[in-house]
């Protein structure tokens, strides 16, 4: 590996993975971040690899691929087809697998709940508990992802900077999030041996994302390419809303909007 560059090229390794998932610069291409890439792309290829997964195999799967902070030894590198000695001289405390056979993407580490006769019933165990993420996922490191419990993902989904994603969130297939950059100058981007950033991305509870949209404001309907406001969405849930400033809260809560939805469309 060529060296760094810049004042950041002495950091240590903590600290520029601080660095990276606060969205400040960072050097992408040291030791232990592309290990962690390596790690991630093993994981992804067993995740994507999912062929009709129940709802049980699909949270087992998301959950099982975190990683664990232990050193590398040469058998684990030869198995996950890692870059050898020199990452290993370079810096020994690499996060890798406790085994060679098993690799990670999250750091969800909670057990799975005992297993219940009635399919239906079984998946309904999740509902309240985990995100629904459908197979081939794209990511650079997996566990910079939140992913709040209701939410769903549809399949080919890109994330590559620190996301998180609220709870009851929808989102559309083949969406792409990212936000990194790189110095303009040059001299100081100067290929993979200098730094760049990515800025955290936060999305909010109860969002509908079908693709393509970035800094959308709450209760917003947007569309079109390049995106643009279309309206402001009525809802008893914005805080904005007269019915919320009356109260303090809202005044309904998801089957009573559905219900009130259901006797306009019966009118």
């Amino acid at each position: 590996m060529a060296p760094l560059t810049g004042s950041l090229a002495h950091l240590s390794a903590e600290e520029n993975e601080r660095r990276m998932l606060a969205g400040e610069l960072y050097h992408a291409f040291t030791p232990r971040l592309t290990q962690e890439r390596y790690r991630c792309r093993r994981a992804l290829e067993k995740f994507n690899s999912l062929k009709d997964p129940s709802r049980r195999e699909t949270v087992a799967a998301w959950r099982e691929y975190t990683r664990s902070p232990v050193h590398t030894s040469h058998e684990e590198e030869e198995s996950l087809q890692l870059p050898r000695s020199s990452h290993r001289i370079q810096h020994q405390a690499v996060y890798e697998t406790e085994k060679a056979n098993v690799v990670r993407l999250t750091k969800d580490e909670r057990p799975l709940p005992p297993q219940l006769a009635d399919p239906q019933a079984d998946e309904d165990q999740f509902h309240a508990t985990d995100a629904w993420v459908e197979n081939r996922v794209h990511c650079d490191y997996g566990f910079n992802i939140h992913i709040a419990p209701g939410a769903y993902c549809n399949m080919d989904c890109t994330y590559t900077m620190p996301i998180r994603i609220g709870a009851r969130t929808l989102i559309g297939p083949s969406c792409h999030f990212y936000s990194g950059t790189h110095p303009l100058d040059p001299a100081i981007r100067n290929g993979i041996q200098g730094p760049e950033s990515g800025a955290p991305i936060a999305i909010g509870e109860d969002c509908w994302i079908c693709g393509n949209v970035t800094d959308v404001p709450p209760f917003t309907l947007v569309a079109g390419n390049p995106a643009r406001v279309i309206r402001k969405i009525e809802s008893e849930w914005d805080p904005e809303s007269a019915a919320y400033k009356k109260t303090g809260e809202p005044v309904m809560g998801p089957e009573d909007a559905m219900a009130k939805v259901a006797e306009k469309e019966e009118v």
